[in-house]
């Protein structure tokens, strides 16, 4: 942080002219239908007509009893213009509190058209001073940015000036686990869920299997409806709805995925179908109350119940049943689930979210070959720079990188080396008579770090005209069997392919660095190539030299 950031508010206005007059703020105030059935001087808003999917009414609402009374309407009308889902809205007006208690530590008359530039250095202070968390830090800026850079022209409100990524506060995502699940750990999951013995209910089977077999997103699955499943000829349709693709409008875009009726997913469509029986089997309890969602529309529906491991190592089920207690199968309810199967299973990743299961079946068809554009159409990603957060190359899929690209030249046991100025291995008589009648040094490659410094012997110049020296990337020779390694530079080679690997451990979990990863491990293995055919010659040499010395003592003494 500068000095500016701990400057205490000036009384300077920056009014920007009025381009929201009077007469349209009344109006705004009179039409709030278009959110729900309340009234704009309600200190709770119910906003019905944005609340999508199952989740809770709880999480439709917006609640002003906080907010200073002197700030509460115009923290109304930013909550009515706001294009904004009613979870943002929410937090924002919960986070605008901190900025509302710093303007009265200031000066309890303190007014939002005094607020400046420097009122904002002053409030980043305040937040540093009091040690908030850097969540509550970045959320609170982030709101007071949100609220000036909507409000600005709206009368009373002044033109605060926010860079376009400015938010002086970071939160420390290093920590944060955003990787697949390991393999080991999902084949564990996936063979308890297909064991048909044990007690674990089918709402909990369908809804993992959905989230394993299809990249979404929790709250998507949990909202699907009970008709989800259409028969088309040998096929199945699954609609699954989603609400972001289309700008985060109330009325969800479905997205079709076609199943095939065989193999694991002929088991999956079965269970489908029996939970739909099951669900439909409980309508007859489901009352649906004044201004309720109606339960009867989704598919994954359930009472309360808790998994546990019972004396003998079993995993049991103890329901908590009674002909009212009904509930959609929310992200919070599977997650709890889902970490009640883990520690079942002894498995040690304590982070196991159902949302991973999303960066899993990403990382799984982009390693299948999936074009982005078909997966974007799968998870409902509006760009692909949001897609890759998501894809990880995997070690298996780099390792057949790896066995790709050394597969393709010759062995190292029978590729040539050049040690003290003498050829090892060369297979290739013509080139070896050519490299020793000229020498090597008109073919000597001469592109490393250093301009000039040798790297190695381009043993196709010797006989055809390949100019390595017109390639700009010198693992393009390290790539090809013509590139001959000289012996002598074997500590450089090391040097070179330890600086890769200390690439390649700092971008491995990186997903913005993915192609850095994967070119610094492409480099690597090429190096360690170059390095074992070194390794090889030079103990070859070093036997040649001692069969030498064996040979003419031999011959000395007798």
């Amino acid at each position: 942080m500068n000095k500016r950031d701990y400057l205490e508010p000036k009384q300077r206005k920056t009014i920007l002219p009025t381009v929201i007059d009077e007469e349209y703020l009344d109006e705004l105030k009179k039409n709030v239908s278009f959110l729900g059935n309340f009234h704009f001087d309600d200190n709770t808003w119910y906003c019905e007509k944005l609340h999508i999917g199952h989740s809770n009414k709880q999480n439709g609402k917006l609640y002003f009893n906080r907010t200073p009374q002197k700030y509460r309407e115009i923290v109304k009308i930013f909550a009515l213009v706001n294009d904004k889902s009613v979870t943002t809205r929410a937090h924002n007006i919960s986070y605008l509190n901190k900025f509302f208690e710093y303007l009265e530590t200031v000066n309890p008359n303190y007014t939002i058209n005094e607020v400046n530039e420097d009122t904002i250095a002053g409030f980043t202070g305040y937040l540093i001073r009091n040690n908030f968390n850097d969540v509550k830090k970045k959320h609170s800026f982030n709101a007071v940015k949100s609220f000036f850079n909507t409000l600005a022209g709206y009368p009373g409100v002044p033109n605060i000036i926010f860079g376009k990524k400015h938010n002086p506060f970071k939160i420390d995502i290093a920590g944060m686990t955003r990787d697949p699940i390991k393999k080991e750990d999902i084949n564990k999951l996936d063979e308890l869920l297909f064991d048909f013995s044990n007690e674990i209910p089918l709402v909990t089977r369908v809804h993992y299997w959905t989230m394993r077999l299809f990249p979404n997103r929790v709250d998507e699955v949990s909202s699907m409806q009970l008709d989800c499943l259409i028969g088309h000829f040998n096929h199945f349709i699954l609609r699954i709805p989603t609400w972001k693709i289309n700008g985060g409008h109330v009325t969800p875009e479905f997205k079709a995925i076609t199943l095939s009726y065989q193999g694991i997913i002929k088991t999956y469509v079965d269970m489908i179908k029996k939970l739909q029986s099951e669900v439909k089997e409980m309508h007859k309890y489901i009352k649906v109350g004044k201004g309720e969602i109606d339960l009867k529309q989704f598919l994954f529906i359930h009472q309360p119940f808790k998994l546990f491991t019972n004396e003998s190592g079993e995993i049991c089920v103890k329901w908590h049943r009674n002909k009212s207690n009904y509930y959609v199968y929310s992200n919070v309810k599977a997650n709890a689930a889902l970490k009640q199967i883990t520690s079942h299973l002894d498995i040690k990743d304590s982070d196991i979210t159902t949302h991973r299961f999303r960066h899993n079946s990403v990382t799984q068809r982009a390693d299948a070959g999936y074009t982005s554009e078909q997966i974007m159409f799968m998870t409902g990603h509006k760009s692909k720079a949001m897609l890759d957060v998501y894809k990880h190359s995997s070690k298996e899929r780099l390792k057949n990188v790896y066995d790709a690209v050394t597969n393709q030249l010759n062995p190292v046991e029978s590729s040539p080396v050049i040690f003290s100025g003498k050829i090892i291995n060369m297979n290739n008589p013509v080139t070896e008579k050519v490299l020793i009648k000229q020498g090597v040094e008109p073919y000597l490659v001469k592109r490393l770090k250093k301009p000039g410094e040798t790297m190695g012997v381009c043993s196709q110049v010797a006989v055809t005209q390949c100019s390595p020296d017109g390639t700009p990337i010198k693992y393009e020779c390290y790539a090809c069997n013509w590139f001959v390694p000289i012996a002598d530079k074997y500590e450089e080679y090391k040097e070179d392919m330890e600086f890769w690997a200390n690439i390649s451990e700092r971008s491995k979990n990186n997903v913005n660095q993915l192609a850095t990863y994967e070119n610094a491990s492409r480099n690597m293995a090429l190096l360690r190539r170059i390095v074992n055919i070194c390794e090889r010659g030079i103990e070859k040499h070093k036997q040649d030299v001692l069969n030498n010395i064996q040979f003419e003592t031999y011959h000395k003494w007798n």
